[in-house]
């Protein structure tokens, strides 16, 4: 009589079994490095951004101050330049008396709420001018008031009222203490200076002169 085949497994040793747990706790190890290193490169992925970010923002930030200085130096050329128109005239206001707007010259002051930062104030009376020591692209543009109320109309005229400045020129025949001498009053000048740069900056600069 044949033997029976058995239809037993045999029993793994202790051997066996350790060498399957090992290598079923080091594939599920692999897993879990695998899911750790993909978080933290998505971590320092956005971390890189933010700081790219930053560094780009300081640095226009740091532009946009650069050319904001730049306008306002030009306006200050731009100040000048209205100086010289006003003293170039003769000490009589001939000269001054009437408008002339193609210089930037109002012989009156504007309505009290006039906004100067909007462009509807720079559409008529506006003198432009050029630096040509700048290259940064700026345009420089100005209007001179005479703080009278009456326009076309000489700032001494006894109707017209306009804000004057008088200038000591020494002591009388009374020796010291006694009132100075005043010279013939200066009306005085208000001149507005607007500077539209790059990237979009406009400046602004009010100065009074007689």
């Amino acid at each position: 009589m044949k033997n029976a085949q058995s239809h037993f497994r045999p029993i793994p040793s202790s051997r066996s079994k350790q060498r399957a747990l090992l290598g079923s706790a080091k594939g599920y190890q692999h897993g879990v490095v695998l899911v750790v290193a993909l978080i933290v490169l998505v971590a320092m992925t956005l971390a890189g951004i933010a700081m790219v970010r930053q560094i780009s923002s300081g640095v226009g930030i740091a532009g946009n101050i650069g050319f904001r200085q730049n306008a306002v130096a030009a306006a200050d050329y731009g100040a000048e330049v209205a100086r010289v128109y006003v003293t170039s005239k003769t000490a009589s206001d001939s000269g001054l008396i009437n408008d002339s707007l193609s210089d930037g010259y109002f012989s009156s002051m504007t309505a009290a709420n006039v906004d100067f930062t909007k462009s509807s104030a720079w559409q008529t009376g506006t003198k432009t001018v050029s630096n040509t020591s700048d290259s940064t692209g700026n345009t420089i543009a100005y209007q001179i008031h005479r703080m009278c109320s009456v326009p076309n109309l000489s700032a001494y005229d006894p109707s017209n009222n306009c804000v004057m400045a008088n200038t000591n020129v020494g002591l009388n025949e009374k020796g010291l203490g006694s009132p100075p001498l005043m010279t013939k009053g200066q009306p005085y000048f208000r001149t507005t200076v607007r500077v539209q740069g790059t990237r979009g900056t406009t400046s602004f600069i009010q100065i009074m002169s007689h």
